[in-house]
């Protein structure tokens, strides 16, 4: 019942923010026009030179089907999407939102959609809930499109390459460490919940790769976990006493920890990112302003906590239920990378990215009118992928984190350097250490955003 509450309001916000005037564009892909006006017209015909809208759901009819399939996509343990790629193909329409809306739920529909991106970037425009755009920040690369966010996009990859990520394992590994050191301790008589334990290290990590330093404050720490909580709450962002409006005020408080840390370099250590991101120029000269590094800190530290930290928990998981990928790589460490690769692809962390269209384009013989969403599904593309097996580990000369995993486009996760560090070192420090499952628990995964076990991944360290 909450999840319908809660999916009710957001499509209600969502909506009256869809309706809002827009600037018009113009333009075709192939320079062929879709048959599509304001209320699409469904052609039977798919071989026809006619442009008709991909197979599906109707996206005009009964207010049950409008919001069937966004319950079904904010549902943890609905499996609809799946059994409409398994109905209608690797490309569906629906209904999210209160939109229409075209799932992509193949590697190639997702490749081919990309490679138009990178090249007709004013076809498209980033589509997150309104209140995100509050808690992310309006000059987050997560809401921003065009020329702001290719701009924003270079100066911050610039601060995350892989060499400055490497720079960070050392720190990566003793937090690691320090987290399996107390996890032993824990464990010794019981077994202990590991998400939450996994969701504050990524979180601590973050932060400390952030800041420099390992002195992070508990008053932090605790304001980004309110915070986080408020981009899957209530959009109720103006309400000052609900999660959302919490995680407001917690934003207010993160912002001005980091404005004193920017107005006084004294305090701030120099290794860390934070320096590294005021530091940043362009071949133009050009900076990032105080407020858009502040608002891309927030994007960087939710992936932490979720979208690192569910990938971490799948590689616990991995390990413990297949003992022989510890020998494997203990005797190979050049097979961590390929491991990794595999989990993320086996479980991505990412159910799906959302994108609008400024303009009619064409996915094959299918057509996408003007301001309807498409999903990259990223879970039901990678829904067949398995879990990595000893057998299946093979070191490549490619280094680069190409999983469709990380996305793909002009819109790919900046931070995957950072991530695949983060996560080839707690592989790493996770070869010598046994993780024991308590018997009879629901290791069925789950979106709450992230990509987690039902029952939190109970263990200990044997």
């Amino acid at each position: 019942m909450a999840l319908v509450k809660s999916t009710i309001l957001l499509c209600l916000v969502s909506a009256s923010h869809s309706l809002l005037p827009r600037v018009a564009t113009t333009g075709r892909f192939q320079s062929q026009a879709c048959s599509a006006a304001s209320t699409p017209v469904e052609l039977e015909d798919a071989s026809s030179n006619k442009s008709i809208l991909p197979p599906g759901r109707p996206t005009n009819r009964f207010v049950r089907w409008l919001f069937d399939d966004t319950i079904a996509l904010l549902s943890p343990k609905d499996m609809k999407l799946l059994n409409r790629k398994e109905k209608f193909g690797p490309i569906f329409k629906t209904n999210f939102l209160l939109r229409p809306t075209v799932f992509l739920t193949d590697v190639d529909y997702i490749e081919t959609f990309s490679k138009y991106e990178r090249k007709n970037k004013h076809s498209f425009e980033a589509f997150f809930p309104p209140h995100h755009h509050k808690l992310f920040g309006e000059n987050s690369l997560l809401v921003l499109s065009g020329e702001k966010h290719t701009r924003l996009r270079g100066l911050i990859m610039a601060s995350l390459t892989p060499i400055m990520t490497k720079s960070y394992e050392p720190l990566i590994m003793e937090s690691v460490q320090s987290f399996l050191k107390v996890l032993r301790t824990d464990t010794k008589d019981s077994y202990a919940e590991l998400v939450p334990r996994i969701r504050s290290l990524f979180t601590g990590i973050m932060l400390q790769v952030i800041l420099g330093t390992r002195d992070v404050s508990a008053d932090l720490v605790n304001d980004i976990s309110i915070w986080a909580l408020g981009l899957v709450a209530p959009p109720l962002t103006a309400l000052p006493f609900t999660t959302a409006g919490k995680a407001m005020k917690a934003r207010a408080r993160i912002v001005e920890q980091l404005k004193k840390l920017m107005d006084d370099r004294s305090i701030l250590d120099e290794s860390g990112l934070l320096a590294r991101l005021l530091d940043a120029s362009d071949e133009d000269n050009g900076r990032l302003s105080k407020g858009e590094i502040i608002d891309n800190l927030f994007a960087l530290v939710f992936a932490g906590s979720d979208t690192t930290a569910a990938a971490a928990t799948s590689i616990c998981l991995t390990l413990s239920k297949n003992p022989g990928l510890r020998k494997t790589m203990s005797e190979n460490p050049d097979n961590i990378e390929p491991f990794v690769t595999q989990v993320l692809e086996a479980f991505p962390s990412a159910p799906f990215q959302m994108r609008e269209t400024t303009r009619e384009i064409r996915v094959g013989d299918y057509c996408i009118p003007s301001n309807w969403l498409v999903a990259f599904g990223f879970a039901a593309a990678l829904s067949d992928n398995v879990p990595p097996t000893p057998e299946r580990l093979k070191p490549s000369d490619d280094k680069a984190p190409n999983s469709v995993a990380f996305g793909r486009g002009p819109r790919r996760c900046p931070g995957r350097f950072l991530a695949c560090s983060e996560l080839e070192v707690m592989t790493q420090a996770l070869l010598d250490v046994e993780l024991e499952l308590e018997p009879n628990q629901n290791l069925e995964q789950q979106y709450t955003p992230g990509f987690f076990p039902v029952d939190g991944l109970k263990a200990k360290v044997v």
